[in-house]
């Protein structure tokens, strides 16, 4: 059984690991082009899958971080990476985007050059675990996270972790509380990750039950729909949703009282 004791805080080694070869072994080989199956809370899946995950972005971080990639006079692109479709307005809602290929511009003599602008996803390194399933009371997808030194060297013995939870020995509420020693804001940067795409997910098919957008769902010919989504306009999930409530972009995304609510443990 695990003690709280034995779980060692995470320290950065400035190893520059994270920062380079982001395609990691969870992502590699997913299905392009096709409509994505991993997401337990959706029955008919609608976001589909348009390229690898190389360094992800929210919408409303891209434009910010091109403008880094400009002052150093980079050509990198930043491209989506997940999208839904609706077929009433003919527009593709970009759920997320990802910085082509492997290793960040902004890496050099083992040190982030862009720190305090980095994106959301380096906040959350390296707490990589899939905790979706962890904030719904079901299955809670462990990683180890091979793209870390620090991971390596101090294991966390995370299959141990999952049996026990599997068998009713540990609570949600004791994993979040070892994950917390472990990793810290990182931990809260992922629940609220997690949060924010089940929090946007709802709020699409309630748009959808209102009759405000149509999706396009699993079932829906893809080759015509690849076609349709390349010759459309793109709006980002964040600018939609601040287009239909008047809302701050940023404001369906609340690490503040994601942070308030599991700090509690």
């Amino acid at each position: 059984m695990y003690n709280l004791d034995d779980v060692k805080t995470f320290k950065c080694l400035c190893c520059g690991e994270c920062c380079q070869n982001f395609l990691s072994d969870e992502y590699r080989g997913k299905k392009i082009g096709e409509f994505a199956e991993r997401n337990p809370f959706i029955m008919n899946p609608f976001i589909i899958n348009l390229s690898d995950i190389y360094l992800p972005f929210f919408d409303w971080e891209v434009d910010d971080f091109l403008q880094e990639l400009k002052k150093i006079n980079s050509t990198r692109k930043i491209v989506p990476i997940k999208v839904s479709f609706d077929l009433k307005s003919e527009r593709t809602i970009v759920h997320k985007y990802t910085l082509d290929g492997q290793n960040c511009p902004f890496f050099s003599n083992n040190k982030c050059n862009i720190y305090e602008k980095r994106p959301i996803v380096c906040k959350q390194f390296p707490c990589m675990h899939d905790l979706s399933g962890l904030i719904a009371g079901q299955e809670t997808k462990l990683y180890e996270n091979t793209g870390c030194k620090f991971e390596r060297e101090n294991e966390l013995k995370h299959d141990l972790l999952k049996n026990n939870r599997d068998k009713g020995k540990l609570s949600g509420s004791e994993i979040i509380s070892f994950f917390k020693k472990r990793y810290g804001d990182s931990l809260f940067y992922n629940l609220e990750g997690a949060a924010y795409g089940i929090r946007s997910n709802t709020f699409l098919i309630n748009l959808e039950k209102e009759g405000k957008i149509k999706l396009a769902r699993k079932g829906y010919n893809l080759k015509y729909l690849l076609k349709k989504i390349d010759n459309s306009e793109a709006i980002g999930f964040s600018k939609l949703y601040e287009e239909i409530t008047g809302n701050p972009r940023k404001s369906i995304y609340d690490m503040d009282s994601t942070k308030s609510y599991f700090s509690k443990y």
